[in-house]
C-alpha cells in the first residue's frame, strides 16, 4: 500500500504580498539555500493553488502555498541550518562583525570585499542566504539595494516591508546621499569633475558588460573630487547621484581612469610594483536620508587593503579610517 503523503501549506501574511515566491520561501525555510529553493519550484514541489509557478511568482491574498510535509519538517531545517552555519561559519562571523548599526527598521553592514549581495550562478555563499541568520525574529528583512561583489561599504536592510518600500522610493527619487571613496589609474585633469553619461547593458564576446550609450535614456550621472595624486594613482571621494549598475567603475573607465583592481573594465596594466592590483578599489564609504522624519548618515571603515595602498603611495592628510 502506497503511503499517502502529507501535504501541509503556508499562510499568506499582509507583508508577502506582492513578494517573490522564491523570497518568502527562504525566509521560512532558511535552513534551505535560495538556489535549492528554486530548484524546489521549478520541479514543482512547492506548488501554488496546486499547481507549477515559476519562482519570480509574486503572490496573493487569496495563494495558497501548499508542499509534501513528509519530505520537510522542521528537524530536518534545524539540522540544515546547524550544517550551513558550520560550513560558513567564518564568513557568518565575519558579517556579523561588520554591522554598523541595528534598530526595529533598518540593519546596516559594512560589506567586506568578494562577498556577493545575492545568489547566482557558481555563488554558494552571499548576503541573502543569511538574512534570517542575521535578524533571526525577523522574518521580513530584506534587501533594498545591492553593491557589487569586489566592492566594499555599506549595505542597508530594512526590516519591515513598509521601510523597504520607502528606502526604495528615496533611491529611485536620488534623494539618499552616497560617498564612495576610490583609487584611480592615472592623474585627473580637473580636481572636481561630473560625468553624465547614459549606462546600459550590452553583450561583448560572450560577456555581459555595461557600457556608455549615447542613445540610452537611462539618465546615469557620478560628480568626483580628487583627494590626491601619488605614483600613477588617484585618489578621490565619488558621489553617484543616480544608481545605475557599475556605474562608477564605467563612468571612471569612459574618462581613462579606470578604477585599480577592477578586471572587467580596467584595460591599463599598472607598473607600479609597491601597489596590489588584485581587489578593486571601490567602497562605499558614507550614506545618508530622511526616514520617516529621521535623519539617518552611516560611515564604512575602509578594508585593510585598501587602507595599504593607501599608505603605501603615501597620500597625505588622508584620515579615512
Amino acid at each position: 500500500m502506497t503511503e499517502k503523503k502529507s501535504l501541509a501549506s503556508l499562510n499568506i501574511k499582509k507583508e508577502d504580498i506582492g513578494i517573490r515566491l522564491d523570497k518568502i520561501l527562504l525566509k521560512k525555510f532558511n535552513s534551505l539555500s535560495f538556489i535549492k529553493i528554486q530548484k524546489l519550484i521549478r520541479i514543482g514541489f512547492f506548488k501554488v493553488n496546486n499547481r507549477k509557478v515559476k519562482s519570480n511568482y509574486k503572490v496573493n491574498e487569496a495563494d495558497k502555498i501548499v508542499y509534501s510535509n513528509n519530505s520537510i519538517t522542521e528537524n530536518k531545517f534545524k539540522k540544515d541550518i546547524s550544517s550551513i552555519l558550520i560550513k560558513y561559519k567564518k564568513q557568518i562571523a565575519d558579517i556579523k562583525k561588520n554591522v554598523i548599526f541595528e534598530d526595529n527598521f533598518l540593519l546596516v553592514i559594512n560589506k567586506p570585499y568578494g562577498i556577493p549581495v545575492q545568489g547566482g550562478n557558481n555563488v554558494n555563499f552571499n548576503i541573502d542566504l543569511i538574512l534570517p541568520i542575521l535578524c533571526e525574529n525577523n522574518s521580513s528583512i530584506r534587501l533594498v539595494h545591492r553593491i557589487d561583489k569586489n566592492t566594499s561599504g555599506i549595505l542597508l536592510l530594512a526590516k519591515t516591508k513598509e521601510v523597504a518600500q520607502n528606502i526604495t522610493m528615496l533611491f529611485k527619487e536620488n534623494k539618499i546621499k552616497k560617498k564612495y571613496l576610490a583609487i584611480v589609474e592615472g592623474k585627473l585633469n580637473k580636481i572636481i569633475g561630473k560625468i553624465t553619461l547614459p549606462v546600459t547593458k550590452k553583450k561583448i564576446a560572450g560577456m555581459e558588460k555595461m557600457v556608455i550609450d549615447p542613445y540610452s535614456k537611462e539618465k546615469a550621472e557620478t560628480s568626483y573630487k580628487v583627494i590626491d595624486y601619488k605614483k600613477g594613482l588617484s585618489l578621490l571621494e565619488v558621489y553617484p547621484k543616480t544608481g545605475r549598475k557599475h556605474q562608477i567603475r564605467v563612468h571612471l573607465q569612459s574618462i581613462n581612469h579606470p578604477i585599480l583592481g577592477d578586471y572587467k573594465y580596467n584595460s591599463i596594466n599598472n607598473d607600479n610594483k609597491e601597489v596590489s592590483n588584485e581587489k578593486m578599489h571601490l567602497h562605499a564609504k558614507e550614506i545618508q536620508f530622511v526616514l520617516n522624519n529621521n535623519k539617518y548618515f552611516f560611515k564604512a571603515s575602509l578594508p585593510n587593503f585598501f587602507k595599504e595602498t593607501i599608505k603605501k603611495i603615501n597620500i597625505e592628510n588622508a584620515t579615512y579610517e
